[in-house]
């Protein structure tokens, strides 16, 4: 869903591959994967962040200044999505076990475009 997403929404993305090893390989040319990344540092520099709504994450987010996507996975991940939306610092949620490729190609064109 990514890649199809980054296709249709021509932008390039920073893939964090976290510890299960996400695009271990080669993918694409607009994705770059990296290891474990100091956040303060590369958030600034992006467009955008799409992450999993740890506070740590939502904060440097937002301390950054950068618009983010939250996809939760459990717990207080949910909380941080709503809060950020209500807060106009990123778009509306989506149900991560309903997600579509559209709505991340979706949420690509708000980050970049403004909210």
């Amino acid at each position: 869903m990514m890649m199809e997403s980054v296709n249709k929404s021509k932008c390039r993305i920073v893939l964090g591959q976290g510890w299960v090893g996400l695009g271990n390989g080669y993918l694409q040319d607009d994705i770059f994967c990296v290891g474990d990344t100091h956040h303060a540092t590369l958030f600034p520099k992006m467009a955008g962040i799409i992450h999993h709504g740890g506070s740590g994450t939502t904060h440097t987010s937002a301390k950054a200044g950068i618009p983010q996507f939250i996809l939760p996975q459990f717990m207080d991940p949910y909380y941080w999505d709503h809060r950020i939306y209500q807060m106009g610092m990123g778009p509306k949620p989506v149900i991560p076990k309903r997600i579509k490729s559209a709505d991340i190609t979706n949420a690509f064109d708000e980050l970049t475009n403004g909210l």
